[in-house]
């Protein structure tokens, strides 16, 4: 009997008649698209994020009031959003920058477009490499540049009936700040899903259970189900209230009508005290599930250990995160682009179709990838440290094979010296092009150090040669260096002589100075003012930029001259 829950998968339109306890959430982001050309919205991973958009928020609208395109990165987020809008075009646009197509799409169909952009921090969380590979993290990088150039080309464009959302897990938020120089208005209107509280989390089970015909044999059901989801690990997290509902249907189902399919769409269920009880802790329900499902696949397939969740591990980022893995399918064969050497690829295939029918595992037209971040998370703590390990290192060596193709480069000898240390786990085959690639490493590094050998030998050859001629040398610098010093020191005792001899001529110049002054000043109060000035330009010429003096020759000068008028005019 199918279950009536969502499990792992996000609300839709269809679903809103059982979506519940987000109808404040829903009005103020209602009301925020309507202020606004654009809104962040974010929250912790698990809180409804996408649902409340794909459902609360589909709800208000009509279907002329709005023409909404759900996009995510994929491999360029600039692409996506491109080819969703082109698809619905007949005729090619005019243009392919983002203002021009939106405009076209509305001039098609004269409904609003909106460009929902879910799960968002993948476009810095599925870089194209490690941050140490520069050229290729500046690919990532460009990608970014040229997604929020675009951002602002429509916002900037007045007409453009449009809107857009960010969708994005609040951790990733700080990856935005950079990209604010572009888009100011970033973070002018956000809207933050917050946790739900215990009246909440109790309201959703209620409405819930109502809806789907499940009665509780107590209220304290509820109350039970509502508290453990507040606390420990599946805290904010309300894709575990999903996942753990299901569970509890399952179970009760299963006590009350065994493997008999029920011909009711909602036949009734009774959960008990028992049944909570034998479904678990809700903070570990997930984790349970997760591994019963591959013990059941590795059972039913007669795989090995631990092959279920080497495929897992590829739907992973290093940062814990979901990926998506794009795929081919070939008849009722899934093709990912994963390595998987190890294992046939009928064997991969056959996992995945089993891991989608256990709703581990989704897929649209290109893309597979893990039902939800939680997953995500419970499989990134399953990894050793060994398997960090290996995974940055096959990821470091992809990265500097592409480097290897696109412009050269070799790897250095230490990351040489770990693949030959995990060379088994590897599993690289004798004609795959990375191994290739690392042999001719080891070659490079190899010429590389006979060359840094032979460089080494003819310095140190050198230096002989030049120790030998520096004994030699020493000698005669010795002498020079005698020569010089004795030179230096009659130089040194010369400039001190005439420094002496200027000091004391500068005293002889101030001492001779004051006394023509003074022998000009006593003149001049005798009216003798011709030696007077005789004196005063005397002094002038020892100090010739002193204004003082030459205020006094001035001053005795016009003094002389009154005198020989006098004089004339008594002669008169």
């Amino acid at each position: 009997m199918k279950s009536p829950f969502k499990f792992l998968d996000a609300y839709t339109l269809a679903d809103k008649d059982v979506f519940f306890g987000r109808t404040k959430e829903t009005k103020t982001l209602y009301q925020y698209i309507h202020a606004t050309s654009l809104v962040l919205f974010y929250g912790l991973s698990g809180t409804g994020k996408t649902s409340l958009v794909q459902c609360g928020l589909s709800e208000r609208f009509d279907g002329p009031d709005w023409y909404p395109f759900f996009i995510r990165r994929g491999h360029d987020i600039n692409q996506s959003v491109r080819d969703a809008l082109k698809a619905t075009l007949f005729t090619p646009p005019a243009s392919d920058d983002l203002p021009t197509l939106v405009n076209t799409v509305f001039r098609y169909y004269f409904r609003p477009i909106y460009l929902i952009f879910d799960q968002f921090e993948e476009l810095f969380t599925l870089k194209s490499s490690e941050t140490e590979a520069d050229e290729l993290d500046d690919t990532t990088k460009k990608e970014q540049e040229k997604f929020f150039e675009s951002l602002h080309a429509l916002l900037a464009d007045g007409d453009a009936p449009c809107k857009i959302i960010l969708i994005m897990r609040e951790e990733f938020i700080g990856q935005l700040y950079e990209y604010e120089r572009i888009v100011p208005a970033l973070f002018d209107f956000r809207l933050r899903v917050e946790p739900m509280n215990f009246r909440t989390v109790r309201e959703v089970v209620d409405k819930t259970f109502n809806k789907f015909n499940i009665t509780c044999e107590s209220p304290a059901i509820t109350d039970s189900i509502a508290s453990s989801l507040l606390k420990g690990q599946a805290t904010s997290q309300l894709a575990y209230l999903q996942v753990y509902m299901d569970r509890l249907w399952r179970e009760a189902y299963e006590q009350q009508y065994g493997q008999l399919e029920s011909t009711d769409l909602h036949p009734p269920v009774r959960i008990t005290q028992a049944t909570l009880s034998h479904t678990g802790d809700i903070g570990s329900v997930l984790q349970r599930y997760l591994y019963d499902q591959e013990t059941a696949i590795q059972t039913s397939l007669q795989l090995p250990d631990e092959i279920i969740m080497q495929v897992l591990d590829y739907f992973v980022t290093t940062e814990g995160t979901k990926q998506p893995v794009a795929f081919q399918q070939d008849n009722e064969l899934l093709l990912p682009k994963i390595d998987l050497k190890s294992i046939p690829t009928e064997t991969v295939s056959a996992c995945l179709l089993e891991l989608e029918k256990a709703r581990l595992i989704r897929r649209d037209d290109r893309f597979l990838e893990l039902a939800h971040d939680s997953l995500a998370g419970i499989i990134d703590q399953k990894r050793t440290a060994e398997q960090r390990l290996l995974n940055n290192l096959i990821q470091s060596f992809k990265v500097n094979f592409e480097i290897y193709e696109k412009k050269g480069g070799f790897l250095n000898e230490q990351q040489v010296a770990l693949y030959d240390q995990f060379r088994e786990k590897l599993s690289l085959d004798d004609d795959d092009p990375m191994r290739h690639y690392i042999e001719a490493s080891r070659e490079e590094n190899s010429r590389e150090a006979e060359t840094l050998r032979t460089t080494a030998e003819n310095l140190r050859t050198t230096a002989e040669t030049l120790q030998t001629s520096n004994r030699n040398l020493t000698r005669s610098l010795m002498a020079v260096i005698s020569v010089i010093v004795i030179a230096v020191g009659l130089s040194i005792w010369s400039f001190i002589l005439y420094q002496k001899s200027e000091k004391s001529l500068t005293q002889f110049k101030e001492e001779r100075t004051k006394l023509l002054l003074l022998d000009a000043e006593t003149f001049s109060a005798s009216e003798d003012f011709q030696e007077a000035l005789d004196n005063a330009r005397e002094a002038l010429k020892m100090n010739e930029e002193n204004p003082a003096i030459q205020q006094k020759v001035r001053e005795f000068e016009e003094n002389l001259t009154k005198l020989n008028k006098k004089k004339n005019r008594t002669g008169l």
